[in-house]
């Protein structure tokens, strides 16, 4: 005996005179009776309809296959979702890439089963600095979602860092360093763009005359403020 499923269908059990039979081939298979010696032998087959499984692979962020069972011929409809920090790059079947209207996988009908692979890489943001007076700033211009970027000023001789303000808040504070020999800024995880300003201002001193000793004098300028470097002529 032949037998054989129709199309989107497929054998579900075989059984001899009550007595269940190994099903090797779900669509055709063929069983042969042993010499009949007596009457009445019977062979009763079920068929079923075929599902197939489709799954959603993730490639780039932590997430659980996704695994549909859909009958055969039927619709198939999965939106690829969106994570925060990251953008899908691609979708692919074995090698093949496919383009997707607003992301989202759309089969007619299903007639075996398919595993999808989502592929995501990390978001980038600008990281934009500016820099005023006499002293440098380095650091990356581009940081990937989560990283923690770190920002270096160092000030020319003579000069000192007088303020850093990150996306227009001051944070000179919590600079790690020396305002005069250099620091450095460290962000946060990012998850977004930044701008950071930073100013530096020359050093300046105060210079103060003290009298001693006796008799009667005096000198030009008392006090003076004088920047680093500057050369001060005093009249005594």
């Amino acid at each position: 005996y032949t037998i054989t499923a129709d199309p989107c269908h497929e054998i579900a059990s075989i059984l001899v005179d009550g007595t269940p039979i190994t099903i090797t081939d779900k669509q055709q298979m063929t069983y042969t009776f042993d010499p009949v010696q007596t009457l009445g032998r019977e062979i009763a087959v079920s068929f079923a309809d075929t599902y197939y499984t489709i799954s959603v692979e993730f490639d780039g962020v932590t997430n659980p296959t996704v695994d549909q069972s859909v009958i055969c011929g039927g619709e198939f409809s999965y939106e690829i979702p969106a994570f925060t920090g990251h953008h899908l790059v691609a979708v692919t079947v074995g090698t093949d890439t496919l383009v997707l209207a607003n992301d989202t996988i759309a089969i007619d009908s299903v007639g075996e089963d398919v595993t999808f692979t989502a592929h995501y890489d990390l978001d980038e943001y600008d990281m934009t600095y500016t820099s005023e007076g006499a002293g440098t700033v380095t650091g990356p211009v581009k940081a990937l979602y989560g990283e923690t970027p770190v920002y270096t000023f160092t000030p020319q001789e003579c000069s000192q860092i007088a303020s850093v303000l990150v996306d227009g808040v001051e944070v000179t504070s919590e600079l790690v360093g020396s305002l005069t020999s250099g620091a450095t800024y460290t962000f946060d995880p990012v998850d977004t763009a930044h701008n950071i300003s930073v100013t530096f201002e020359v050093i300046t001193y105060v210079l103060s005359t003290i009298y001693s000793g006796t008799g009667f004098g005096y000198c030009v300028p008392q006090q003076d403020t004088v920047e680093c470097n500057e050369t001060v002529l005093y009249t005594i």
